[in-house]
């Protein structure tokens, strides 16, 4: 049985991406934006992630747990202090951040686009 997308909006919802890898981000922006949401990023480092939560009211994020230049720790704590929810989007499902944050969702890479706007929807419910 083929699982088909559900209708939604995400028009005026802001989404950030933190991913490293090129592919995946574009990949995860393009998907994004096809359902109406404005994309913050991607951003390829936590750094840069920090920046956009002290600036930017977020809805929801997607999170890469092993980035080029560490983890997204860091992000997943500031996100958590600013109550924005958030899922790892990851192919380190077994990490020790996921096992710290077990209540938030995990994607695990390669991901289906169904799987990626079920998530969202989620965590914007």
């Amino acid at each position: 049985m083929v699982r088909q997308a559900r209708t939604i909006d995400l028009s005026r919802r802001r989404i950030l991406v933190v991913e490293d890898e090129a592919a995946i981000a574009l990949d995860l922006e393009r998907l994004l934006r096809e359902y109406g949401a404005t994309v913050i990023g991607p951003v390829p480092s936590a750094d840069q992630a920090l920046g956009h939560i002290v600036r930017t009211h977020l809805h929801c994020a997607l999170l890469d747990v092993k980035l080029s230049h560490g983890d997204c720790g860091t992000v997943a704590q500031a996100l958590t202090w600013n109550a924005v929810p958030f899922a790892f989007v990851t192919g380190y499902s077994d990490s020790e951040l996921v096992a710290r944050y077990s209540w938030s969702p995990v994607l695990v890479k390669p991901y289906i686009a169904i799987d990626v706007i079920d998530c969202i929807e989620t965590l914007l419910a």
